[in-house]
């Protein structure tokens, strides 16, 4: 009997240090590329990927980096908006330590990286485990410790193309298992190395699926697939980006919302830290977007419509149209008409806006001429009339009268 109460005793005690433990994941806001820290249980400390666009976060992440060990480094694949910045880092603090790199293997940029980076004790790439059978369906366990695992999921072909068009493909996936709590890292894979996956790990339902997924290159469409989020399906999607390259592309978006799936972009939000514990998790922003809400009346057209989300300080414009048979009367900016303009840009956002366009009716009123026949003491005069300008809201013709040398518009 005491044997069994002791023994629930250290359970609760050991549950208490792993089950409340807690992994933070940071997405840094660094454009449209990667860089991911994640601060983990025991102190065990994660890089995947580092742009060459990181620079301002480098002295940051070298403070995060516990006893100046970082246990693994992980360089999805090689473009520079993924590995760029790991060599700045570790010349520009060279107290730091990498005790593993992971690496696809597949690319001569690897070969120069090692030699230039002499406080990496072990390099493990996906090739070697490819070629030595490691690579199984369900994955490659490249770290596992007390509340948490590292699977190596991808890449799980050797016959990549190492171009830049298809080098994308050959990402390293990697997949961070707690007790409670899943997240899939996609790096840059593209929908050839997400069909690669989905037929590699066919039959373990468990594999690919994730709570959070952090969305393979920038939102783009040729990634993130109906086939992958169906296979995944994840309650919260992460998107390093930046709008200036078209990123993330409104198809992938639209694919997220048509499931349900919450999302958070760098664009938006700026850094992004994701908190998990136990069997939940939250999300803190370093920026909280700001609203427009464009709506278009009767034969206009605004784009884009509905709700926009605006990081601070961003400019966001809009395109202003009417339909066949209309035309712009008037556009409304919070409530205030700024005229029939056909674009309108909001600069430096720094608060939550509204925007309306109204249009007016073509009417079929011909073009007319007319004599107006005056009172006594005036002179007859003229009056025109414009079919374009009938409005829909007073459903009249704008008539200009001329008489007695006076020019009167109605």
């Amino acid at each position: 009997m005491r044997n069994g109460i002791v023994s629930v005793l250290l359970a609760l005690f050991l549950c208490s240090i792993v089950c409340g433990a807690e992994i933070s994941i940071y997405f840094f806001d660094v454009g449209n590329g990667d860089a991911i820290f994640v601060d983990g249980h025991d102190g065990y400390d994660v890089l995947i990927d580092l742009a060459s666009s990181a620079q301002p976060y480098l002295e940051r992440i070298a403070a995060m980096i516990e006893d100046g060990v970082l246990d693994l480094l992980v360089i999805t694949h090689y473009h520079v908006d993924h590995y760029g910045g790991i060599a700045g880092l570790l010349r520009q603090f060279p107290q730091i330590r990498v005790k593993r790199a992971l690496s696809p293997g597949m690319h001569p940029s690897e070969s120069e990286l090692v030699k230039s980076l002499p406080n990496i004790e072990e390099w493990l790439t996906a090739r070697e485990l490819l070629e030595g059978g490691h690579l199984k369906p369900g994955g490659y366990t490249v770290q596992e410790g007390a509340g948490y695992r590292w699977i190596l999921l991808g890449p799980v072909s050797l016959s990549t193309r190492m171009d830049d068009a298809g080098i994308n493909n050959s990402s390293v996936v990697l997949k961070l298992e707690t007790p409670g709590l899943s997240v899939l890292f996609m790096g840059d894979a593209e929908k050839d190395a997400e069909q690669e996956l989905l037929r590699f790990h066919y039959g373990i339902s468990s594999t690919l699926s994730a709570d959070v997924l952090k969305v393979g290159h920038h939102g783009s469409s040729t990634s993130t697939s109906p086939e992958l989020l169906q296979a995944v399906t994840p309650r919260l999607a992460v998107i390093s980006c930046s709008f200036g390259e078209g990123f993330p592309r409104p198809e992938t978006l639209k694919r997220l919302e048509d499931r349900g799936i919450k999302h958070y972009s760098t664009a938006l939000y700026g850094t992004i830290r994701l908190i998990l514990q136990e069997v939940a998790y939250s999300v803190e922003t370093e920026f909280k977007p700001f609203t427009i809400t464009a709506t278009a009346g009767p034969g206009c057209a605004i784009a884009p419509e509905g709700k926009t989300l605006v990081r601070p300080g961003a400019n966001q414009t809009f395109s202003l149209a009417s339909t066949p048979g209309y035309t712009v009367r008037a556009v409304f900016v919070d409530g205030v008409s700024v005229g029939s303009v056909s674009t309108y840009t909001f600069t430096n956002v720094r608060s939550d806006h509204t925007i309306h366009v109204e249009c007016c009716q073509a009417g079929s009123v011909s073009s007319y001429a007319t004599r107006v026949v005056a009172n006594e003491g005036w002179n007859d005069g003229r009056a025109t009339g414009d079919p374009n300008k009938v409005c829909s809201t007073c459903n009249r013709a704008r008539v200009t009268l001329e008489l007695g040398g006076f020019t009167f518009t109605l």
